[in-house]
Order: structure tokens, then sequence, then C-alpha cells
């Protein structure tokens, strides 16, 4: 059991907020910042929150959603993990899938009515010093992941069949074989 003054040792989330909006040219935050604390950067959900030791900090971005089509999915999964061996030589960030069993989870991502999934990337600190390059590297994997993702931020619109416009009858050509 941890007591309270070895909790107090590890960084802050509120020294980490208040270098990361020092950056971003924002005045500090007025509320009262705890161990988590949520935001969004250009459309992307972050979190800031104390790791369970209380000595470092992780944050965490959702970078996108997994289409709903089981095969774009699986497609979708297979290039992610692909980028990720790529961008594992200078960025530190993780990506995070949904949770559960790979049978498990591919079962119920190829569901016809599965909720689209969503994917995440995460780092984790021990100083708040690192809280603007982390974040850097988390929007890095949001930059990356574009390309093969659905951001977070957009709104997905369902496809509309084509409308047709009322046209005289007179007018229509029908072509036979």
């Amino acid at each position: 059991m941890q007591d309270r003054s070895s909790l107090s040792a590890g960084p802050q989330v509120s020294d980490a907020v208040a270098r990361i909006w020092r950056v971003l040219g924002l005045p500090a935050p007025l509320e009262v910042i705890g161990d988590l604390y949520t935001f969004e950067l250009e459309d992307t959900p972050v979190e800031i929150e104390r790791t369970p030791d209380g000595m470092g900090l992780r944050l965490r971005a959702v970078i996108g959603q997994l289409g709903e089509d089981p095969h774009l999915c699986e497609q979708q999964l297979s290039r992610l993990l692909e980028l990720s061996l790529g961008l594992a030589a200078f960025n530190r960030a993780v990506l995070v899938f949904p949770a559960g069993r790979d049978g498990a989870r591919l079962q119920a991502l190829s569901r016809p009515d599965h909720a689209p999934e969503p994917v995440s990337a995460e780092i984790a600190i021990r100083d708040a010093g690192e809280a603007v390059d982390a974040l850097r590297d988390l929007m890095q994997w949001r930059s990356y992941a574009g390309d093969v993702i659905t951001s977070s931020g957009a709104r997905v619109e369902p496809a509309l069949a084509p409308q047709s416009d009322a046209s005289d009858p007179g007018e229509m050509v029908i072509f036979q074989p």
C-alpha cells in the first residue's frame, strides 16, 4: 500500500497541462486539475492522468476509429501495425486497440451491427517536462493514421442514393439491347 506522500512525489497532471497550455499560447485553465484532465486538440480527445504507481503520467489520444466493414477493419489493423513498425524508430507513443482476445475481438468486429471501434495512441512519461513532446508524438500518430482510419473528429455521413431531378417523361430516352 502506498502512502499519500509517495503519490505526491511524482509529476503532477497540472504541471503537464500548464506546460502544454504555455506552448499553445493559452492561459492556464481556471478549473482545479486533479489526477486526470481531458481536453480536445484539433478535434482529438486527449487525456492526461497519473500512472497507477503515481510516479509518472500517461497521455492518451483517440486518433480515430476502425471501419464498420469487417474486411476493411482487418485491412486497417494490418496497415496500422505496419505503420507502428516504421514510427517506432522516432515516435515513443504506442497504439492501443480495442480490448479483447484476438479471436474474440475479430469475431465481434465481423458482426455487421458492431459500433465503430476507437483506436488510441498512448505514451507514459516520468516528468511533466516531457508532456509537450509526448503530445507531439500522439498528434503525429493521428496524422499518420489519418490515411488509414477515420479521424476521431470526422463525422461520417451516410451515403445517400443520388437524387434524380423531376424531368419531363417526353425527354426520357430508353436504351434497349
